[in-house]
Order: C-alpha cells, then structure tokens, then sequence
C-alpha cells in the first residue's frame, strides 16, 4: 500500500479488513484508496500520526 508517496504495510485483524472494505465500498473506492484518504486527512492537521494501525482500529 502507498501512503503519501511511500510504500507501506499495514497490519490488522480480518475483521478490521472486513469493515475497511465495507466502508471503501460504500465511500466507492477500493480499501488501499480508502485509507490514503484517511491517512491524509490526519496527516493536514495533525502531521504524521505515530500509530496509524491503532488510529485504524
């Protein structure tokens, strides 16, 4: 996964995938775009979050 121009991997529990997924889906996005959407609008106001799987969850 690509967040912010960079190469990333995130690790979460199935579960968390299924929500991610079901939340992208909705929103019309794939999950990968989904949370670059996410990690961006914490990164504006906040800079780059130390735990972005625990914010994830």
């Amino acid at each position: 996964m690509r967040l912010n121009g960079q190469s990333t991997s995130i690790r979460l529990e199935h579960s968390f995938w299924g929500i991610l997924d079901t939340i992208a889906a909705a929103e019309g996005c794939s999950t990968p775009a989904f949370v670059a959407k996410l990690h961006s609008e914490v990164l504006e106001p906040h800079g780059e979050p130390a735990k972005f799987t625990s914010l994830l969850r």
